[in-house]
């Protein structure tokens, strides 16, 4: 399965301006694979969640599609006006 598309459907009910949201992967020189999730300054206390549970959910999600423990994930919330 795609994990880009994965996280788009995993995130967009918590989001409420789809004009603004967008989720893009790469992978970085030292083998780490991004993903940058885009979306409005309203939408991101719903992406992170409370105390960032929210957005530990979606990291082990996101691990188990990978399904292996020794790859490093970074995911980058970024704020659109």
């Amino acid at each position: 399965m795609n994990t880009s598309k994965y996280l788009k459907e995993l995130i967009s009910p918590l989001i409420e301006d789809y004009s603004l949201f967008s989720v893009d992967m790469k992978k970085n020189e030292n083998g780490v694979i991004v993903f940058i999730i885009k979306v409005s300054n309203n939408d991101i206390k719903r992406v992170i969640g409370n105390g960032g549970r929210c957005y530990r959910s979606i990291k082990t999600l996101l691990r188990s599609c990978f399904r292996n423990e020794l790859v490093d994930l970074i995911i980058d919330i970024a704020g659109n006006k």
